[in-house]
């Protein structure tokens, strides 16, 4: 039997594609069945207190939130930016149709003068999972057990152990980092991505030297159609500080004490350590005159 004109490539007699259309149906029908894996979202209420905050459900956090998660006694808190993870995740070779959609950051590589030159801009697109397990859920179900030999070399760096490690010298990682510095027994490592401030940042109004340099992240504001609509883009720039004491290190060194009934609302609302008496004594033990 010849069918070359006819939509099946090879002669038969029905039978088997409708066998393959039928497990297709059953396959998409049981993604919907597939319930188990959704993770419900926490019921937080105001003033609910935890152990352990993670900010990120990325492949590192999950791995984190489950093992803190196993003392009973600890209550944890997961943060995650994007949803549950698709149904495309949990299917060998469909992660194509998860990068670029809501699920990725769809971050581009910055210019570097070595790399993609052919490209536009000198970028290429850098997937990363915006959803829980992060880009383990965009990496088409790859697994690859590490090497023996580098866990060995990691035991060989003989490397210090810490108590806390906090993520980022900005103004509330350096404050974080110096009270946790006062407990004697403890060892704090305080990783910054930016470099020391430069004498700029200790001089007032000499902040515009800094900004759109290094010491700047240089973010851009997205456009939301009601602000900037005479900007190119719609967008201006955003100065955030790449710097240890963060975007404190490029404000002018301006310093405005909080609003006394600011204090007193927090009060009110049940945080009886923020009130105006306890919060000064943290204010004025910071308050003083230093020698240049």
């Amino acid at each position: 039997m010849d069918c070359w004109n006819a939509s099946c490539l090879a002669p038969t007699t029905g039978a088997a594609p409708q066998t393959f259309a039928a497990a297709l149906q059953f396959f998409a029908a049981a993604q919907c069945l597939a319930t188990e894996r959704l993770i419900p979202d926490a019921d937080v209420k105001n003033f609910t207190t935890f152990d352990f905050i993670i900010v990120g459900a990325g492949t590192a956090g999950c791995v984190l939130a489950n093992r803190l998660s196993a003392v009973p006694e600890w209550n944890i808190l997961l943060i995650e930016a994007g949803d549950d993870a698709p149904v495309e995740a949990t299917i060998p070779d469909l992660d194509i149709f998860i990068i670029g959609t809501k699920y990725d950051w769809k971050y581009l590589t910055a210019k570097n003068g070595i790399t993609n030159g052919a490209n536009i801009n000198e970028s290429i697109n850098w997937p990363r999972g915006k959803m829980m397990g992060g880009s383990s859920n965009i990496n088409n179900m790859i697994y690859i057990q590490g090497n023996d030999q580098d866990y060995q070399n990691w035991v060989n760096l003989d490397f210090d152990e810490f108590d806390f490690i906090i993520v980022g010298a900005g103004t509330a990682g350096c404050v974080l980092a110096n009270r946790l510095s006062a407990v004697p027994e403890w060892n704090i490592l305080l990783i910054e991505a930016g470099d020391d401030a430069p004498v700029e940042a200790n001089v007032p109004d000499l902040d515009s030297f800094l900004l759109g340099s290094k010491y700047d992240w240089n973010y851009l504001t997205t456009k939301n159609g009601i602000t900037n609509g005479a900007n190119i883009n719609e967008s201006i720039s955003w100065p955030r500080g790449k710097i240890m004491g963060g975007s404190s290190s490029i404000n002018s060194m301006i310093y405005i004490q909080g609003n006394d009934h600011d204090f007193q609302n927090w009060v009110n609302l049940g945080n009886a350590e923020w009130s105006v008496a306890e919060s000064n004594q943290c204010i004025f033990r910071e308050d003083g005159v230093a020698t240049m």
